[in-house]
């Protein structure tokens, strides 16, 4: 049961796109093909137990389906972590530039910094310090905006009101 619950809450984070570096390499490195299926025996034995009775394991086959999408997308993501850290370490060399700064999110930070720390560069991290938890809608927000599948008056819209709510 532990096994499913470690996988379920690594899922969770994988579809809520909220996994750390380290995460997303813990889940990509699991078995993923049949996680629908292990679950659903898993917890229809556990039930059996207890004298239970299971319904319906629909929504895990499309699931299942789904996380090749979400593993890709940290796949890429590590991919672009390399790139960015071998452009920068390029740029400083080519430049001979002393002093650069170079602004990533905390998904990439862990991976970046030790590629310049292996090159032999200095590192300063900057990091603020959040003390209110983030507002999914917000994130989402911008995220679809980003991607052109969002507009910008629903992205002030939300931004206010979360401006409001804090209040």
């Amino acid at each position: 049961l532990r096994a499913v619950i470690e996988e379920l809450a690594l899922v969770e984070a994988c579809l809520q796109l909220r996994l750390t570096a380290e995460e997303a390499l813990r889940l990509a490195s699991m078995q993923t093909d049949d996680l629908s299926f292990r679950w659903a025996r898993t917890l229809k034995s556990m039930a059996q137990r207890h004298g239970l009775s299971v319904g319906s394991f629909e929504g895990l086959e499309a699931l299942q389906q789904a996380l090749p999408a979400f593993l890709r997308f940290y796949e890429i993501a590590r991919r672009r972590d390399e790139t960015l850290a071998a452009n920068a370490i390029e740029k400083l060399r080519i430049s001979g530039e002393r002093l650069a700064v170079l602004i990533t999110g905390g998904f990439h930070s862990d991976r970046i910094t030790d590629a310049l720390h292996a090159q032999g560069f200095g590192v300063v991290e900057v990091a603020p310090r959040i003390d209110h938890p983030t507002d999914d809608r917000l994130y989402h927000a911008v995220l679809k905006y980003k991607h052109g599948q969002g507009s910008l008056s629903e992205v002030l819209a939300i931004a206010n009101q979360a401006t409001l709510d804090t209040r």
